[in-house]
């Protein structure tokens, strides 16, 4: 068991407390690693602006780093091979979680 899940029990005497350390620490865990894998496995570009994050680190997570939203905006136009491309832009990604369907409407 890794020391991110043993965390959030610490100091905790109920169910409940844990719940609330969760939702004050939140980091990622290995699950976000997990989903993110199968969606790049999928082949799905991600082409990803941060502040805070250096663009090696984006790299190494095989997605595509920008300086910018318009530039992100940009590659994600240039990347895509439809006729009518469509982008989703996708603020604190972290949080929740697309449906994408094939659906061209």
């Amino acid at each position: 068991m890794g020391e991110g899940m043993l965390e959030a029990f610490s100091g905790a005497i109920i169910p409940r407390e844990v719940e609330t350390n969760l939702r004050n620490n939140d980091k990622i865990q290995m699950d976000h690693v997990f989903l993110l894998s199968r969606i790049l496995e999928k082949g799905v570009k991600i082409v990803a602006y941060s502040p805070n994050i250096p663009p090696k680190v984006i790299k190494e997570m095989m997605m595509t780093p920008v300086g910018s939203v318009q530039e992100g905006l940009d590659v994600a136009l240039q990347l895509s091979t439809r006729r009518r491309p469509k982008v989703l832009i996708y603020p604190q990604a972290q949080r929740t979680l697309p449906i994408l369907t094939n659906k061209d409407s």
